[in-house]
C-alpha cells in the first residue's frame, strides 16, 4: 500500500497506527477495506473538478480609467 508522501506502508503498520488509537483491526479487514474502496476513490478523484490554472484569466492584469484620465494597469 503506498501513501501520498511516496513511502510504502504495510497493512500491518496500518494495524498498529490503528491500535495506538484504541481501535482493534486485524491486518487482513485493512487489506479488504483497500481492495474495496480503493476503485471507489480513483472513480472520485478521476471525476473531481480541477482547481483553476495558475496564471489563468482570473489573475492577468487589467487596465481602468483613472480619475485624470490616465490609464492604471492593476
Amino acid at each position: 500500500m503506498k501513501v501520498g508522501s511516496g513511502y510504502g506502508v504495510s497493512y500491518r503498520d496500518v494495524e498498529g497506527l490503528l491500535a495506538e488509537r484504541a481501535i482493534k483491526v486485524d491486518h487482513v479487514a485493512v487489506y479488504r477495506w483497500v481492495q474495496r474502496l480503493t476503485p471507489l476513490v480513483a472513480d472520485s478523484a478521476r471525476f473531481a473538478p480541477r482547481p483553476p490554472a495558475i496564471g489563468g484569466s482570473s489573475t492577468k492584469p487589467t487596465s481602468r480609467s483613472t480619475e485624470s484620465g490616465g490609464m492604471c494597469i492593476e
